[in-house]
């Protein structure tokens, strides 16, 4: 638990990224009662909360990972919005989600202290062999933060997202991540 309660930070540039990340559901699995991985799912807030608030002590850049959504749903629930915009309250400032197995919108939320926060409800599938050609889709997030040192203000600029497509032969073989530019 306290591995899981110390904000995990890179540094890029001279600026301090913090990565947190969360699931709504384990599919299924479970570990043994004696292991000594942890998951935070989404339905504990308090715990969320209070690991981003460290992780927006300790770093200047807070991304949030977060497994949620229902599978094969095109579209992000009410569920997902609004645990959204309490990370982006509670100080993410970029939002990435997965598990659907394909693409949810991408939008930009206000947070309570006035920041613009993307979220990526779901990127879809980065690689796959699913059968259901809307799971062979996926892509990147790709944007700069800028960093104000003097102010210590964050901001995210030129939000671009790079579809991908999952490419494979018969029998499950030869698996390529194409850009979808390239895709023919």
């Amino acid at each position: 638990k306290t591995e899981m309660e110390k904000a995990h930070i890179i540094t890029v540039k001279g600026v301090k990224v913090a990565f947190v990340g969360f699931t709504e559901m384990t599919n299924g699995l479970t570990m043994s009662s004696d292991s000594e991985l942890a998951f935070v799912y989404t339905s504990d807030e308090e715990e969320m909360e209070k690991l981003i608030k460290i992780a927006k002590d300790n770093a200047d850049v807070v991304i949030v990972s977060v497994h949620w959504g229902q599978e094969n749903v095109l579209a992000a629930s009410a569920e997902q919005k609004q645990l959204g915009q309490k990370f982006a309250d509670w100080g993410a400032d970029i939002i990435l989600g997965h598990h659907p197995h394909v693409l949810q919108e991408i939008e930009t939320i206000t947070s309570a202290d006035g920041r613009a926060v993307p979220i990526c409800y779901s990127l879809g599938n980065f690689t796959s062999t699913m059968n259901d050609k809307a799971n062979h889709v996926g892509g990147f997030f790709k944007c700069n933060v800028v960093y104000d040192k003097a102010s210590g203000s964050v901001s995210i600029a030129d939000e671009e997202f790079i579809p991908v497509v999952n490419y494979f032969t018969e029998g499950k073989n030869n698996i390529h991540v194409v850009p979808f530019a390239d895709y023919t």
